[in-house]
């Protein structure tokens, strides 16, 4: 092959950057593992496409460059589809579709002939263009590149310590041998799950009823308590390491590594499992809430879809999004979730002092379950999207409240009989935490804090069934305090508890913290 037909595979460096890029944002989701099969296949895709266009355009410069042109248009495809649901969010639903056909379907069409047939009927040689897509290339790969080598040496920095444990073992493989009367803890966090004024005044809905069944089993409820955070990895790595976080982690950065670090190998874990208890950790697969090296057992509540979630995440972006299955989808998400309580109600029937962490993604979008339990085929299901990147993509307002609050009823039936179980199953009475990361975004405006209803977003539902304690809970208690006491009244710790403060930030600034009244 001669130096003309080498400089002419740049469309091969196209195909990589879009993997590069989702993969250096996700490193702590994603294995490289997960990202190779798609890359092969594109590869092989990508070869096909050139040696089509070298025979029908008679030479391989003119190949690189529709080559280009389509592989712009695929990997794009998906990004620009949800632009556009976001920039005709108020339109109606034939402009909307008009406006999606025009922008997904007959510009990307009419160009491609247009630049097809200039092709083929050319006969000088667009050394600049080639130039140029050629520089871009390499540009992209090499900027790439750098990002994941960087963040590859702080993680392997930040990892080191961490003793990684086999968790390919059966969920109730622990030995079952007797051991000091520790109370099992179980740590349940429904994500969005909004307290009950905000139920009442937004979504319309009483539930004094499911409130009633957690006073009944001794639950204290904190019915004036808020999130710290309006974000899940924020809450999150705040309350397991039961701090607030340094707006100077990641300062001026989207990067949410540091906090899927803090998560991993968090405070709690490492406290308990230096007290006995075995920590199984329920992943939910997607941003900085993974698996944990100090899990003895990371639980895989997934269908077989979700050992696929590279894919899915990827195929949203490209032009296969349309051919992408909506019931398998929904199958995913129904099937997360009810293997969750499943497994927990397994999980109690073990004699060994558990520590068990288990976040579930319900009530928060996407909504799946209607108020009975049958699964929602119908509709957009629009990933984790939430907030006004839901409102307007995936449908009203109305439409959220809707679906929020039928998945929340039926969440509140699944909380009451798995609680029944561990009370029923357990040998000593149990410590259990039932409370949200943040609330529900109905009104959340993602990038618009003075649009946004703080109290919809930071009023979160949060219960404590704390056996043999009585007066150490109060109703405006925040997250961020619970280990603090917990420890203090269990562990004989001497946590001071802090005082409970909610902070409202950008998805594009996650650290920028606002702290709301």
């Amino acid at each position: 092959m001669n130096l003309n037909k080498i400089k002419s595979l740049y469309p091969f460096l196209f195909v990589f950057y879009p993997f590069l890029v989702l993969y250096s944002n996700n490193l702590y989701l994603f294995s490289f593992s997960d990202v190779l099969p798609l890359v092969l296949a594109s590869l092989g895709a990508t070869a096909l496409l050139f040696l089509l266009f070298r025979i029908l355009l008679g030479n391989y410069w003119k190949s690189g460059i529709m080559t280009s042109y389509l592989i712009l248009v695929f990997f794009s495809w998906g990004h620009i589809f949800d632009l556009v649901l976001s920039v005709g969010s108020n339109l109606s639903p034939m402009s909307k579709t008009t406006l999606l056909v025009s922008f997904l379907v007959l510009i990307p069409s009419s160009l491609f002939i247009i630049l097809f047939l200039y092709l083929m009927k050319s006969k000088s040689r667009p050394v600049y263009a080639e130039e140029f897509l050629r520089a871009t290339s390499l540009f992209l790969i090499i900027i790439s590149l750098f990002n994941i080598g960087a963040k590859l040496a702080r993680y392997e920095f930040s990892f080191s310590s961490a003793r990684v444990i086999e968790t390919e073992k059966n969920i109730l493989d622990f030995g079952n041998q007797e051991t000091e009367s520790l109370p099992s803890i179980y740590h349940i966090v429904l994500d969005g799950y909004a307290r009950q004024d905000i139920l009442k005044e937004v979504y319309d809905y009483d539930n004094s009823g499911f409130l009633s069944c957690l006073e009944e089993k001794g639950f204290y409820v904190a019915r004036e308590s808020r999130s710290n955070y309006c974000q899940s990895c924020l809450s999150v790595a705040s309350f397991l390491n039961f701090e607030y976080i340094d707006p100077n982690l990641a300062k001026g950065s989207q990067d949410r590594s540091p906090l899927a670090e803090m998560i991993r190998n968090n405070k709690a874990a490492l406290f308990l499992k230096e007290k006995g208890y075995r920590f199984v950790n329920f992943p939910i697969g997607y941003f900085c809430i993974n698996k944990s090296p100090l899990a003895d057992l990371n639980v895989d509540t997934g269908s077989v879809l979700s050992d696929r979630l590279f894919q899915n995440v990827f195929f949203h972006t490209t032009a296969l999004r349309p051919f992408l299955s909506k019931k398998n989808q929904v199958e995913e998400k129904t099937g997360r979730i009810l293997n969750v309580f499943a497994s927990l109600k397994e999980l109690s029937k073990t004699i060994d002092p558990l520590y068990v962490y288990a976040h579930v993604v319900a009530p928060h979008p996407p909504f799946v379950f209607g108020p009975n339990g049958e699964k929602i085929i119908e509709g957009n299901f629009c990933m984790n999207a939430d907030g006004d990147w839901w409102v307007g993509r995936c449908g009203t307002e109305e439409e959220y409240i809707k679906g929020y609050r039928n998945q929340l009823i039926y969440t509140n039936k699944l909380v009451c009989e798995t609680i029944d179980e561990i009370l029923k199953n357990s040998k000593e009475p149990p410590i259990i935490i039932l409370q949200a990361d943040h609330g529900p975004g109905a009104k959340l405006k993602w990038e618009d804090p003075e649009e946004t209803y703080m109290e919809e977003r930071m009023g979160i539902l949060n219960a404590y069934l704390l056996p043999g304690i009585s007066n150490t809970l109060y109703d405006s208690i925040t997250p961020v305090n619970t280990y603090r006491v917990i420890f203090n009244s269990y562990f004989g710790t001497d946590y001071n508890l802090l005082e409970d403060r909610s902070y409202f930030s950008t998805w594009s600034e996650p650290y920028r913290f606002i702290e709301v009244d």
